[in-house]
């Protein structure tokens, strides 16, 4: 064994705590990622395969085209006449499922004009690739594939990084033992191979155990991403040699191959100059660097510490660096999801969603269909002109109750001053009513009518009672008994289904019909017995009895 060999193992144990440092950070966080990674990549692989093999077992279609067809028929006639021109949309698979792009559009351009020349309108046609509900979980998958690929190639490089700094550092402290070496007649390749047998096994080690992690541990964690999201058949596992290249080999080779170009820019020095401790090349600037005077002796002093240990100082910089990106993009999760949310109620259709919860009286007298009929429209306006039109009604009311005093004087003992006091009060309770209609105006405009079918909206809603539990709405639509009795009261609830191991909840919608239903038949439900759908039975893996 060669003095080079025999030094290796006793090197590891006088600096054990250093070397240990480097196995716990490199190799851990090395491993790590790469096993979530390769388990991602695999899981999405899996995927894609498998929805690749959904075009063919479910018939999924290339495409798919909608026409519109002249009514000649009594059934295309009693359509029109019940609901307007009926549309007819035709799915369509090729007989060569994998056509180059040019081969597809020239047969889907030739249907469309074969459909013409048959007198059928073409409406539209919807290519495979076009149809979100076909390829999104795809796009989804590859989406985030590159991400994980990007965010593995930035970590290998840091570590790779690192390691040409820390073999640096090491060279630097055993320069006198690498000069004494090369003047015993080692060569530089041997001293090489020394120093990259560390940053070698690391990286080898390291890649073998992520790739081992991401079968046995990851990538059921991974496929949960996505079948949480996403209704797919079962999950299987396809092994993929070019995801264990891209994750496993290449990872370990640019490791070796950054560390090598240090090392190998570094042992190119003469044995007098590792003698010298030159290698590093600050000699020269300890006795070259001339700094003016006028900056002082701390600012010279500082500047020199930086520029004598500049390779530290930029590996501090590009860890920081990283280690902040990696932070911001956590703790912005957070806040761009809650936008996002934001966003999402602001976006819907109507202002208000009501689930009603007060029992509905589906039949009423005209009278209270009218009543809460009027209650909804008066509803539908700002309610500070409501709240207005209450408080200058209020107001009319007492100047009116305040006229009424000194007008029963004026009639039982008129004079010149009992009769200027009533006509004092009717002025004011004039000025009163005039606020009043202006009121009333701001809610006809509001409503697009005029003054008079406001104060009927008024007395036709004040005929309800709204403080009485008893009391409550009734269907203000007219349907009729025909209409009404097409109703069936149906029960929802919500389910949430653990999927375990902290991959969070995923809603399942339960119905519960009535047991003489005219729209749900033949399922087999009651005495305690529910019926699942055969894709949620696939997805979550349920058994009878289970």
């Amino acid at each position: 064994m060669t003095p080079l060999a025999r030094r290796l193992p006793r090197e590891l144990r006088n600096n054990l705590g250093k070397y240990l440092g480097i196995f716990l950070g490199i190799f851990l966080l090395m491993t790590g990622s790469i096993a979530l990674t390769s388990g991602f990549l695999l899981a999405a692989h899996s995927i894609g395969r498998i929805i690749e093999s959904m075009r063919d077992e479910y018939a999924i279609e290339d495409g798919r085209v909608t026409t519109s067809f002249e009514a000649t028929g009594a059934q295309l006639k009693a359509a029109e006449d019940a609901g307007g021109a009926p549309t007819y949309t035709y799915s369509f698979t090729f007989n060569d499922r994998d056509p180059s792009v040019a081969d597809r559009t020239d047969a889907e351009e030739d249907m469309v004009d074969a459909l013409t020349d048959a007198d059928a309108r073409v409406d539209d046609l919807i290519d495979a690739d076009s149809n979100q509900g076909i390829g999104y979980a795809r796009n989804d998958v590859d989406g985030d594939s590159m991400m994980w690929t990007t965010l593995l190639d930035i970590i290998i490089v840091i570590m790779a990084f690192v390691f040409v700094v820390l073999t640096d550092a090491t060279i630097e402290e055993e320069s006198a033992i690498i000069g004494t070496l090369l003047a015993s007649g080692y060569r530089k390749r041997e001293i090489v191979l020394h120093y990259l047998a560390l940053p070698a096994v690391v990286g080898i080690l390291a890649s073998l155990l992520g790739c081992a992690l991401d079968v046995t541990v990851f990538t059921e964690p991974m496929r949960n991403l996505y079948y949480g999201s996403y209704s797919l058949p079962p999950f299987h596992v396809y092994w993929s040699w070019e995801i264990f290249v891209e994750c496993a080999v290449v990872p370990a080779v640019a490791l070796i191959l950054i560390t090598l170009v240090g090392l190998l820019r570094k042992i190119g020095k003469t044995p007098l100059q590792f003698l010298r401790h030159e290698a590093s090349g600050k000699a020269d600037t300890k006795r070259g660097l001339q700094l003016p005077e006028r900056m002082g002796f701390v600012s010279r002093f500082r500047l020199r510490v930086f520029l004598r240990n500049l390779g530290n100082f930029a590996t501090f910089f590009v860890g920081v660096a990283f280690a902040s990106l990696l932070l911001l993009f956590g703790l912005a999760i957070l806040p761009t999801m809650t936008h996002y949310a934001d966003n999402l109620e602001t976006s819907l259709v109507a202002a208000h969603q009501y689930t009603l919860k007060a029992p509905l009286e589906l039949e009423g007298t005209d009278e209270e269909r009218e009543q809460w009929a009027a209650l909804d429209r008066l509803q539908s306006v700002d309610g500070t002109l409501l709240t207005a039109a209450e408080d200058a009604e209020d107001e009319l009311d007492d100047a009116a109750d305040v006229a009424q005093e000194p007008a029963e004087t004026a009639m039982a003992s008129p004079s010149a001053a009992s009769m200027q006091a009533a006509s004092d009060a009717l002025e004011k309770a004039q000025d009163k009513k005039d606020a009043l209609y202006a009121r009333l105006d701001d809610i006809a405009d509001a409503l697009d009518c005029d003054r008079d079918e406001v104060i009927d909206l008024i007395d036709d809603a004040s005929g309800i009672d709204t403080d009485n539990d008893d009391i409550h709405p009734v269907n203000t639509t007219d349907n009729g008994t025909e209409k009404i009795a097409q109703a069936e009261k149906y029960a929802v609830y919500q389910l949430q289904y653990d999927h375990g191991e902290g991959n969070g909840t995923e809603t399942v919608t339960v119905y519960g019909v009535s047991p003489d239903s005219r729209y749900w038949k033949d399922l087999g439900v009651g005495d305690g017995h529910v019926m699942f759908g055969g894709g949620l039975v696939d997805k979550f893996g349920w058994k009878d009895g289970q």
